[in-house]
């Protein structure tokens, strides 16, 4: 399930948060104000958490004054493998 969300991420979603590691610092971060979100980061600096509901919430709504847009034309099966594996960046060692 985490290599088909990793396959699945759209190339900007990608070159900001990085696909390997998720630290949102790929190469299109410097860019961006404010900075990708860093998935290891505490579950309180999540907009809306870091649980698979919270994290489907994001991808599907976007973060309005962000560089976060709405994923949810990838339809509802690719946004949830997407949502696993940031998941899993998230809870990742």
């Amino acid at each position: 399930m985490r290599e088909a969300g990793h396959d699945r991420g759209s190339q900007g979603a990608l070159a900001a948060h990085r696909r390997d590691h998720g630290a949102g610092d790929g190469i299109a971060a410097a860019s961006l104000n404010p900075k990708p979100r860093n998935f290891k980061a505490p579950a309180a600096d999540w907009k809306n958490g870091n649980t698979e509901e919270g994290i489907l919430k994001t991808i599907n709504e976007g973060i309005p004054g962000t560089g976060m847009v709405s994923f949810k034309s990838l339809g509802a099966d690719n946004v949830k493998e997407i949502a696993k594996y940031v998941r899993h960046l998230a809870t990742a060692k």
